[in-house]
């Protein structure tokens, strides 16, 4: 992590939302993340960083690779005023797909770092991409009980802006839309009915080889 950024406490409410989100990646794909993740939270971005409304920041070297995430005050004032937790909505889903993708970005670096692996750009986009329309899912099952699913496939995919010229991200994309289709075409709840499908492409990154 960096050691030297001023850290979010674990009773910042937004730190508890991050907390809980990241239990939710841990519990559904049975990986190992760190059990603080309020640990890695950066107050602010170091200088001389573009950022955005939100990044995973990374530093590597030969004996360490230190991680930490930034969100801008605009994804934490909007979640921590309307919290996804309570109700999940349009007044908070795009922050909600925001930490989450920055989340899914940490939870495949720290994976591959775990086990010694390599991640492409193009995997590590796209690996967001799914986990952006399953976690909303999840979470909306729990609360109405229906998965909206459709709904939330067409915001993602069809009404999103890519904003980045990168042509990874339209690759990304275009296969993580593609996976999901696969996914919808053989169930009606394919977050429940391929949990282990989903756990083996967060593990493999098979979908965007």
């Amino acid at each position: 992590r960096y050691k030297k950024a001023a850290m979010m406490p674990l009773e910042d409410p937004f730190a508890t939302l991050v907390h809980r989100l990241a239990w939710l990646f841990r519990s559904y794909y049975d990986i190992a993340l760190p059990t603080d993740m309020t640990a890695f939270l950066l107050r602010n971005p170091p200088p001389d960083v573009e950022t955005g409304r939100a990044s995973l920041l990374i530093k590597w070297s030969p004996e360490a690779l230190d991680l930490g995430i930034y969100f801008s005050s605009e994804i934490v004032e909007r979640l921590t005023t309307n919290d996804p937790f309570v109700r999940l909505d349009s007044t908070n889903l795009d922050a909600f797909f925001v930490v989450v993708e920055e989340l899914s970005h940490f939870a495949v670096v720290f994976t591959a770092a775990m086990t010694n692996t390599g991640v492409r750009l193009v995997e590590l986009e796209g690996q967001a991409e799914i986990d952006k329309v399953l976690f909303a899912a999840i979470v909306l099952i729990e609360q109405t009980g229906h998965a909206h699913l459709e709904h939330l496939l067409t915001l993602n995919f069809h009404q999103a802006t890519l904003t980045s010229p990168q042509p990874h991200y339209r690759t990304a994309h275009s296969k993580a839309h593609r996976l999901w289709r696969q996914m919808r075409a053989r169930s009606t709840t394919p977050h429940r009915t391929f949990h282990g499908t989903f756990r083996t492409q967060f593990l493999t990154r098979g979908a965007f080889k």
